[in-house]
């Protein structure tokens, strides 16, 4: 992945929202963040976060199809034939993207290092990996090479990885084999880690033998007709509901529908004008965390939807009220203090500071990356006014925080 190199510079951003670079939020509207984090068009702290119920596998799999059929299109507009997909470099790329979500390898490497990407303390290079699992260079094949992306606040990140390897040289070289190294097989692995961010690997092989680990996308036949509408079970229509546990979560259960293989839920405080519509979900359930619990009213509804984009009508809206009580006021806003803002940083670890917020139980920092659009450090701060953040990689990156507060309400 290609990245530009900057002063490192830190921009206090004080809201008490957190934007995804490029999207602008109304105070009255609601938008789902890539990390399926939902804002509550209300003045108050409390963010409620949709589950994706999907199995996370599943999900991967569906971008890992998707980036599969965008190679091929291109290479076959080129006159390339179509690469095959190997379940075995399929695995090597998956724990490679994995490797590097989980234990944030990227933070290890400065932007022009040729190891960020392809290199691994855990596993080593690209040729190191592949011949873990069986593959011996000259044997099984002959010529290889490997593409490495990540990404975070997109609702397509697949695409945008897609997108982001065509705009750079070396990886559209890659895709289109310029070099006639006579690629036929490929293996495309994708992670989503708990940071919200999605990494991408793909390989690419020469084997002189066809290989035997073979897949195909799966295939189902297209629907005719749109989904049956969903009929909802809870929160019942007119219901009082208390959030549960410390994250004060809420169930939304619906039925299934006839024809349906996916479903989508919106909400929306009652006076707000706008929904909040959830990204695809694959089960009849999800969860909703971080209720204010203080009366507020809430609408929600479902839409069933197929593999072939066809969606049912909205089934009926119902009500509930979450908790009970008067609407307590936030706390206000906590001024950063340091880094102060367009600051130059030295350091690998840095410690944030600001002003106490009266009435705030506790704080949340966000540091943001907006090189690569990703969170770099994202906490829930419960002591004091600072929080320490590591891994910074000291080489001129920009950085932007911001800091927030929030009360047992």
């Amino acid at each position: 992945m290609c990245k530009p190199k900057f002063i490192v510079i830190f921009c206090i951003i004080a809201l008490l929202m957190f934007l995804i670079p490029g999207q602008v939020l109304a105070e009255t509207e609601i938008v789902f963040l890539e990390e399926s984090i939902m804002q509550v068009p209300q003045e108050v702290l409390e963010e409620i976060y949709i589950s994706e119920s999907i199995s996370i596998q599943q999900f991967h799999e569906q971008i890992e199809w998707q980036i599969f059929a965008l190679v091929n299109q291109e290479r076959q507009s080129l006159g390339k034939p179509a690469l095959q997909m190997d379940s075995v470099l399929r695995d090597i790329s998956r724990s490679h993207s994995k490797d590097y979500g989980d234990n944030n390898l990227e933070a290890l490497y400065p932007d022009d290092d040729p190891r960020l990407g392809h290199y691994s303390p855990n596993t080593g290079w690209p040729i190191d990996r592949i011949a873990s699992r069986g593959y011996t260079f000259g044997v099984h094949y002959t010529a290889y090479a490997e593409n490495y992306y990540s990404n975070s606040g997109f609702s397509d990140p697949g695409a945008v990885a897609f997108n982001g390897w065509m705009n750079s040289e070396g990886h559209r070289n890659n895709i289109r084999d310029v070099n006639n190294h006579g690629f036929n097989y490929t293996g495309i692995g994708v992670y989503r880690a708990s940071n919200g961010g999605y990494y991408f690997t793909q390989k690419f092989v020469t084997a002189p033998s066809p290989l035997s680990n073979v897949i195909t996308p799966p295939t189902a036949p297209p629907p005719t007709t749109a989904p049956a509408i969903p009929t909802l079970l809870s929160p019942a229509n007119g219901s009082s509901v208390t959030g549960s546990g410390t994250e004060s979560r809420i169930t939304f259960q619906w039925n299934a529908s006839s024809g349906a293989d996916r479903y989508q839920m919106r909400l929306r405080a009652v006076g707000a004008t706008t929904w909040q519509t959830s990204p695809s979900i694959f089960d009849t359930h999800t969860i909703a965390n971080n209720f204010p619990n203080d009366g507020r009213q809430y609408d929600w509804a479902v839409r069933a939807g197929n593999n072939s984009g066809q969606w049912s009508n909205w089934s009926s809206t119902w009500r509930f009220t979450n908790g009970s009580g008067a609407t307590p006021s936030p706390p206000p806003e906590p001024q950063p203090v340091y880094p102060a803002n367009g600051s130059t940083i030295s350091g690998t670890s840095i410690t944030f500071n600001w002003q106490p917020s009266p009435g705030a139980t506790y704080y949340i920092i966000n540091v943001w990356r907006p090189d690569i659009h990703m969170k770099f450090c994202f906490e829930e701060v419960h002591s004091g006014t600072s929080h320490t953040c590591t891994y910074f990689p000291n080489d001129g990156t920009v950085f932007e925080w911001s800091v927030a507060a929030g009360n047992a309400h």
